[in-house]
């Protein structure tokens, strides 16, 4: 039986389904990997295995040695100009599975990154961030253990580092590196201009929530925005109708009978599941149809497979269907696999030390330095059944997974903003572009006074879809953010070259 697994949107970033992803801990070692150098062609993964575990060790007993960082590396762009100095394109990898070589090819997640390259000759790379993906720094991975070695001041300093080996190892000398990523990839690209300054000449950041906040009902309000906008293809019938269908699910959740016909009608994996409160919760904590809004396409061209599809068929007057077999038939729509809403396999993977599924470690940086919990029981646009996503909900898995109290998360949080200080980045050269659609654009830097941290605003734009390939065929505002992006680094390379060239060389 096809099992579609929900447990995952109980935190993070994404809220999207997603499989389980083996991993392995490549052993401490100096020798490079044998996979040959990138550029047209190539195979372009490599591994930098003079990484250190912690960068911040004051004693001998705290330094752990060296770990293999896996990288990406094409260089079929590069234009070689001896008048100018070369330009290198950084991915800042994040919250996901492993990186494969489409990141510097032809991208969903960098290709506006890709587009800038080819036009002004650039050398592109991609960093995967520690604990994500086939590699990690420590076998351990105990709270203390993750504390310490697991911290967005840990992955800068990687980038930092490895940012001094790549400028060596490849010949590229006094070359200008340049930070580009988006969601949480985009706070790291943002931070790493912002921390090291003398290493990255400038930075893009792409619906980065910057900000971080232990409750975030903002999130959920601005997806009921969405459903209400008409630039998105929703309208304020379309919001409502998908509201009271949630609610109507919410008084058949109370009732034996209402939960036998729930189970049946959205194809719940498993007998009398949603008996469960917990079970409930995670089935109903992301609205109960499998759609993310953050991930809507404009340009998609299967069933019910963005806002605008959804909302015509939720408003259609002439179909037979209740609203919660509306919902169903979305559900159904999306994915052949019986849904999978058993909190117990969320509790075995987070009390399993051992396991270091993606997603249950973005959850820890979540507990421990970023909180985004989207809570929908203080959100007035929120169109979820009502009273099953709280805070103490959003909360309970960093208690599950490493006996952090809410009170501790809060603190947590606290001081991640004291020390980034929130949306008032003390910077220059960040833009920052943020999307209509986005509900992450919530905790993003939306409007700047500053010229030095200048903001591109996509109308109509879901979570950084300008990055995405093909995306500027579908939609002129990504176009024009695109075009946008291209030109303002531009300016800033020839600012950041005119400070160090004779002018007779630019």
């Amino acid at each position: 039986m096809k099992v579609r697994c929900l447990i995952v949107i109980l935190t993070g970033a994404f809220a999207l389904p997603v499989p389980r992803e083996k991993f392995r801990v490549v052993k401490n070692s100096h020798e490079e990997s044998s996979v040959k150098r990138g550029g047209s062609g190539g195979n372009h993964t490599h591994y930098y295995c003079d990484q250190l575990v912690d960068h911040f060790a004051e004693d001998s007993a705290h330094r752990d040695g060296t770990w293999c960082q896996k990288y990406l590396y094409n260089d079929q762009f590069l234009t070689p100009d001896r008048c100018r100095r070369p330009v290198v394109l950084l991915y800042t990898g994040g919250e996901s599975p492993s990186l494969n070589d489409n990141v510097v090819t032809k991208s969903n997640v960098a290709d506006d990154m890709i587009s800038l390259a080819k036009e002004i000759g650039a050398v592109v790379m991609a960093l995967e961030h520690r604990y994500y993906g086939e590699e990690k720094p420590t076998r351990e991975l105990s709270r203390e253990v993750l504390e310490r070695t697991f911290t967005s001041d840990q992955a800068l300093a990687d980038l930092a580092r490895f940012r001094d080996y790549a400028a060596d190892k490849y010949n590229l000398g006094d070359a200008q590196f340049v930070t580009f990523g988006g969601s949480y990839p985009g706070v790291v690209a943002a931070w790493a201009r912002a921390v090291y300054p003398q290493k990255f000449v400038a930075a893009v950041s792409s619906s980065a929530p910057i900000e971080a906040r232990l409750d975030f009902p903002e999130y959920n309000d601005a997806v009921g925005v969405s459903f209400a906008s008409e630039l998105a293809g929703g309208s304020i019938g379309c919001a409502s109708a998908v509201r009271r269908a949630h609610e109507e699910v919410g008084r058949m959740l109370e009732v034996e009978e209402g939960r036998r016909e729930l189970e049946r009608a959205f194809n719940v994996c498993g007998t009398h599941m949603l008996d469960d409160i917990d079970n409930r919760k995670v089935w109903t904590s992301e609205g109960v149809f499998g759609f993310s809004v953050q991930s809507n396409d404009p340009g998609c061209d299967s069933d019910l497979c963005n806002i605008d599809k959804i909302c015509r068929y939720f408003t259609d007057p002439d179909l037979p269907e209740s609203l919660v077999e509306r919902l169903a038939h979305v559900s159904r729509a999306r994915t052949e696999e019986c849904v999978d809403v058993d909190f117990n396999k969320v509790i075995k993977m987070y009390k399993n030390e051992s396991d270091a599924d993606w997603i249950k470690m973005w959850t820890f940086q979540t507990c421990n330095e970023f909180g985004f919990y989207q809570t929908c029981d203080s959100s007035k646009n929120c169109l979820w059944t009502p009273g099953l996503n709280d805070l103490e909900w959003n909360t309970r898995l960093c208690r599950i997974g490493w006996g952090f109290t809410t009170e501790e998360v809060a603190a947590n949080i606290d001081r991640t903003s004291c020390k980034r200080g929130g949306l008032s980045l003390n910077a220059t050269r960040i833009l920052s572009v943020n999307g209509g659609v986005d509900p992450w654009h919530r905790l993003a830097l939306v409007t700047s006074d500053d010229p030095a941290l200048p903001t591109i605003w996509v109308p109509g734009a879901s979570h950084h879809y300008w990055t995405h390939h093909g995306s500027e065929n579908v939609d002129k505002s990504v176009a024009r953010a695109r075009a946008g992006i291209r030109g303002i680094v531009k300016q800033w390379l020839r600012e950041d070259a005119r400070a160090i060239l004779p002018e007779m060389l630019l």
